[in-house]
């Protein structure tokens, strides 16, 4: 093998390690600065942006650093630093430690990125190695339903990420010397991509973020079809050769993708412009790759304003949501697929040579998605039970916190056994994430799901992939999601509805919510506005109704009364009875009512640390 080809190897698999490992990164950091350093909701928004930009701003410092001879260092060490911190969160970093191990890992990675920009490696090989990352990242969200590195297991995250770190960190010692022309176009679009990607096109849970159990296997079989063209479109030097077309097709794809509303259409329409996303995103990354030629100070300036541009966005997305008139996503996204879009303008004509083994490769990696994803939606059905359902019922509620522990870790698992140790019939979830990457971009329901085996439904509340759930030993009927249009409330609260048959004829309904808070705390209009949707739904045959949820107020609050008016307090009996915060409660939060006829027995907040509330489990039974 030449040593040409030796060094296009290094610098496509180091280039595909350390994008891997970024993404990784950022899906740890971001719900880690709003769940340890502050608290979301509450820590005054200027402070959550004064910390991450302290983070990002003196990265600027790479482009200097990276420019002399002993700049050909600065790839190794910004990969070793951005290893040795995926090494602490890997053996279970949690608080304040894994917050600024999250910090370190990800400037370091962007460091790196910056880094090898100024140096100028191979940038065909570079956009390749960002293509079979972001085709990596999305076969493990296939085959571990969206856990990420960091938060696998011992027996598959260590050997992950001990080959992610050999590919990196060989790869940079290999390339340690080269010196390379190129334009700038790659690096401000590369930043942009891996962020875009992170969003939508590599987080499958929007593709199974219907209300109805178990999702269309096929809605992530398409994002893998899309992933596994995208690296043989990088190959190919992309694919499209307008670059106009390229720039429209990427900013029309986006707005599809991201203003697909779930559970409102028929899974395609969700599935088939993310997966299309997934395929343009490497393929514009190709055509940027052509750029004219630029000087190596530019191309890491390119970088450094890429990356920049796309943490604010990130940063201002998240401020959005404590604003009366948020910035809406779609243009959020539209604005990163716009820099994407610029990049793939400044391309070159070229006659590209397509290797052989292209279409090999294309071929191999479409076959292990789709057979992931298959294998993946045959296992998460819920156990078929022949016992009808009947009262007394177990209901576990709980307020999950996109299942980030209160120490800051992701921790399905822990969430699943603490569920599980109650056995309960029915659980109500509250903040349950299908995929929002400032949670850490996980579906969280399907991992319950598949952990539980439990029919599951879900609502979109304050965004489309956060909001509220039901598991259910039983299916349900006639399930409704349903929005609180709250006025003066950014985040939009919501509840979903479903209609529980019991074998001795009679039916139960289900509802649970979550009210949210405006800078004046939960707005009493927010409670009159769900009063009215319970009296709608009891009204319908005249069932019974139970109601849980995170009101986010107190017992004594008067804001509850109209609710009062209609349902009654099924925990009064009990109190006090803390819910929050879950290592030392000293406030009531979570709540269950239910209508005239029902009562309610066997009342118990477990102890458990696994999300920032502890959940409440209750017995019901007919009122004798």
């Amino acid at each position: 093998m030449s040593s040409a080809s030796s060094m296009s190897r290094s610098t496509t698999m180091a280039a595909a390690a350390g994008s891997f490992l970024l993404l990784d990164s950022l899906r740890i950091w971001l719900p880690s600065f709003t769940t340890i350093y502050g608290s979301a909701g509450t820590t005054p928004d200027s402070v959550f942006v004064v910390f991450c930009l302290a983070w990002i701003v003196p990265l600027v410092l790479a482009v200097p650093l990276a420019m002399p001879r002993w700049g050909r260092w600065l790839p190794l060490i910004a990969a070793a630093v951005e290893v040795a911190a995926h090494i602490l969160l890997q053996a279970g970093a949690s608080d304040a430690w894994q917050l600024y191990a999250s910090c370190v890992a990800s400037s370091a990675g962007m460091a790196w990125l910056v880094a090898i920009a100024v140096r100028g490696w191979a940038q065909r090989d570079a956009a390749i190695g960002f293509a079979i990352a972001l085709a990596a990242t999305t076969l493990m969200n296939l085959a571990t339903g969206t856990v990420d590195v960091t938060w696998q297991p011992a027996w598959s995250g260590w050997p992950i990420l001990s080959m992610a770190a050999v590919l990196l960190l060989g790869g940079c010692w290999a390339c340690r010397d080269v010196t390379g022309k190129g334009g700038a176009a790659l690096w401000m679009a590369a930043m942009p991509a891996l962020i875009l990607a992170g969003l939508i096109s590599t987080t499958i849970g929007r593709t199974w973020a219907g209300i109805y159990w178990p999702p269309t296997w096929w809605g992530g079989a398409l994002v893998g079809v899309g992933a596994a063209a995208g690296v043989w479109a990088a190959w190919r030097g992309g694919l499209i050769r307008g670059p106009w077309l390229t720039a429209v097709l990427i900013m029309v794809v986006t707005a599809f993708a991201d203003l697909s509303r779930h559970g409102e259409a028929f899974p395609i329409w969700i599935a088939w412009p993310q997966a299309l996303l997934a395929f343009v995103i490497p393929a514009t990354l190709a055509h940027a790759a052509q750029a004219r030629v630029a000087g190596s100070a530019w191309r890491g300036i390119a970088a450094y304003v890429g990356l920049l541009v796309s943490v604010l966005l990130l940063i201002a997305y998240y401020v959005a949501f404590d604003m009366v008139i948020p910035i809406p996503r779609p243009v959020f996204v539209l604005v990163i697929a716009a820099m994407m879009g610029i990049a793939a303008l400044s391309r070159r004509s070229a006659n590209l040579v397509v290797p052989p083994r292209t279409l090999t490769i294309g071929i191999a990696t479409l076959a292990v998605l789709c057979f992931a994803t298959a294998f993946i939606a045959a296992s998460m059905g819920p156990e078929q039970t022949d016992v009808p359902a009947r009262l007394p019922l177990r209901i576990l509620t709980y307020n999950i916190r996109s299942g980030i522990s209160n120490g800051g870790r992701f921790n399905p698992d822990t969430l699943a056994k603490v569920i599980r140790a109650n056995n309960p019939d029915v659980v109500m979830l509250q903040e349950v994430d299908r995929g929002f990457l400032l949670t850490g971009g996980h579906d969280s329901l399907a991992l319950l799901q598949r952990r539980l085996h439990m029919y599951a439904y879900y609502s979109p509340a304050s965004e489309p992939l956060f909001g509220d759930a039901i598991l259910s030993k039983w299916p349900l009927q006639d399930v409704q999601p349903m929005t609180l249009p709250t006025p003066g409330v950014a985040t939009r609260p919501g509840a979903l509805s479903g209609v529980l048959k019991l074998g001795d004829g009679r039916d139960l309904t289900l509802v649970v919510t979550h009210m949210q808070e405006s800078t004046a705390g939960v707005p009493a209009s927010e409670v009159v506005d769900l009063t009215h949707q319970i009296s709608r739904l009891s009204n319908v045959g005249h069932r019974p109704l139970i109601l849980t949820g995170d009101f986010n107020l107190e017992p004594s609050d008067a804001r509850l009364q109209p609710l009062l008016a209609v349902l009654r307090d099924g925990l009064v009996l009990a109190r006090p009875l803390f819910t929050w915060p879950s290592d030392k409660p000293t406030m009531q939060l979570d709540y269950i009512f239910l209508s005239k006829g029902l009562q309610v027995s066997a009342i118990s907040v477990p102890q458990t640390t696994a999300s920032d509330h502890r959940p409440v489990v209750a017995t019901f039974d007919w009122q004798r």
